[in-house]
């Protein structure tokens, strides 16, 4: 498809497709847009509404298809639609329009070699459509074997491990590979891939420990291995939670993986699928509310969480969701490991922000909950009000709004600290960043600052109903946070909250 000067030819060219000019390519666009939107409910009549415009005006438009779909898809804060819309449409148009894919194939080769100038954001979006389109067929990635293996395998021959997390283009493939094996497995992803894709195959989700599990199965008697394994026949032997808890104190009172190893053999335990994790953390949140009673404790327990899964992406951000809808973590144990001396210097990797936007998403969650069961019990006794015999029931029913109204009030509060805190800690952190790299700038602190940035304003910009961005400024401004740092988080942040999507 070319943009040129209106054709005064035929308009309907016989045996080939019109060309489009300026005026009836911005029609086509418009036209598309309306097709989309109307038929939201129903992918597949929308694909062949479209397929059916091409065939009734003999216009090549499948170039125009994709470039209206894909921005629609990629657009911020988020789409219109659920992405899966646009993901199913456009999986509908390659089945159905044979010019389709070779379009799409040709975008996809522009953004790949534009990433470094994408949103953080529209990149993982753009990784995780793309995995699910290609599992639709067969897993199967061989249009872009050739030119993006050529690609990342320039970068790859850099020894420097930080070419992972420097090159946006490697890190683009990482992911799409991970979001792969997430949709299937290991052996079927990496069955048609060349050398250099193989390379950034995720690993095996298997859990990791602290300490090493000696093979024979005598352990040193003291030794973390050793201690887990008591632990574990303790539990498998199902002692009572006075017997558990007075052996832990006697021999983990004062050891300093006390919270680490009781948190990674729960853990190592349930290791097998996310089912058994889950029944291990409903019948043993005791004991973890045990080693966790306090905030330095709870992030203490995080971060040991986050050390065992840090081989799988997806099990950091599922077990951060498991274990705050459980209360045995809060969103702000999450930011307080995550910001720490230790955490910061992981803060790039996948693992991180996963399990940071897990803790936003449940921290906007527990306070849609409370607010959806105060009004399911307002409802409640408004209906049964007449039924109530006497003030003390009245009472009694205005008792139980009025706790469940500090509930909601509560998980409001706790909300609005979980993004302060989580702005002013990453202001520090980069903020600290600026600084380092004042003495000797690298490319990884140059990547480093990029992600970072694009990942927290990527937060901003989807709870920018929870966010107040000007309370938040104030509290970073009293902060030491350096001025480029609070230009380059609220400034982008600042002009999307004066427009209403």
């Amino acid at each position: 498809m070319t943009d040129g000067a209106e054709s005064t030819s035929n308009p309907h060219p016989v045996g080939a497709a019109a060309v489009l000019g300026f005026a009836e390519r911005t029609l086509l666009e418009e036209y598309t847009w309306m097709v989309v939107h109307g038929f939201c409910e129903s992918h597949k009549d929308a694909a062949k509404m479209l397929g059916a415009f091409i065939e009734s005006f003999s216009v090549e438009a499948s170039g125009v298809y994709v470039e209206v779909l894909l921005s629609m898809l990629l657009t911020l804060p988020s789409p219109k639609h659920k992405p899966v819309y646009y993901a199913c449409l456009l999986m509908d148009m390659c089945k159905l329009l044979p010019s389709f894919p070779p379009k799409l194939e040709a975008a996809l080769n522009v953004l790949f070699g534009r990433l470094s100038r994408l949103e953080i954001q529209l990149s993982s979006r753009l990784a995780e459509w793309l995995a699910f389109h290609v599992s639709n067929f067969a897993f199967s990635l061989s249009p872009f074997l050739e030119p993006w293996g050529d690609a990342i395998a320039e970068c790859l021959l850099d020894a420097d491990p930080s070419v992972y997390d420097t090159d946006p283009r490697v890190r683009f493939v990482g992911d799409l590979l991970d979001r792969m094996v997430r949709l299937s497995y290991i052996e079927r992803v990496s069955r048609d891939l060349t050398p250099s894709f193989l390379r950034l195959l995720p690993p095996k989700a298997e859990g990791r420990l602290d300490w090493e599990m000696p093979q024979s199965g005598d352990a040193e008697r003291g030794s973390p291995a050793y201690l887990s394994t008591m632990l574990t026949n303790r539990l498998r032997a199902k002692a009572t939670e006075e017997e558990v808890t007075s052996w832990i104190e006697r021999e983990l009172t004062n050891h300093p993986l006390k919270v680490t190893l009781v948190m990674q053999t729960l853990l190592h335990a349930g290791a097998k699928s996310v089912s058994h994790m889950e029944k291990l953390l409903d019948k043993f949140g005791w004991l973890i509310s045990h080693v966790g009673p306090d905030a330095p404790s709870r992030a203490e327990l995080f971060g040991a969480s986050l050390r065992y899964w840090s081989a799988s992406t997806q099990m950091c951000g599922i077990l951060t969701r498991k274990l705050i809808s459980r209360g045995l973590v809060d969103p702000a144990a999450v930011i307080a490991h995550l910001f720490s001396s230790r955490g910061v210097a992981a803060l790039l990797e996948p693992t991180s922000w996963e399990s940071m936007t897990a803790a936003a998403e449940m921290a906007v969650e527990l306070q849609r909950r409370a607010a959806v069961a105060l009004r399911e019990e307002r409802r409640r006794w408004d209906r049964d009000v007449d039924m109530l015999d006497d003030d003390g029931e009245r009472m009694v029913a205005d008792a139980a709004i009025d706790r469940m109204q500090q509930g909601v009030d509560r998980a409001r509060r706790e909300k609005k600290a979980f993004f302060a805190n989580l702005f002013v800690d990453a202001c520090a952190a980069l903020s600290s960043r600026v600084e380092s790299a004042a003495e000797g700038d690298t490319p990884m602190q140059e990547e480093w600052w990029r992600v970072a940035i694009g990942r927290l304003c990527a937060v901003g910009r989807i709870y920018q109903q929870d966010i107040s961005y000007d309370t938040i400024q104030e509290i970073v401004e009293g902060s030491a946070v350096s001025q480029a740092v609070q230009e380059a988080i609220f400034g982008p942040l600042g002009q999307l909250s004066r427009y209403n999507y």
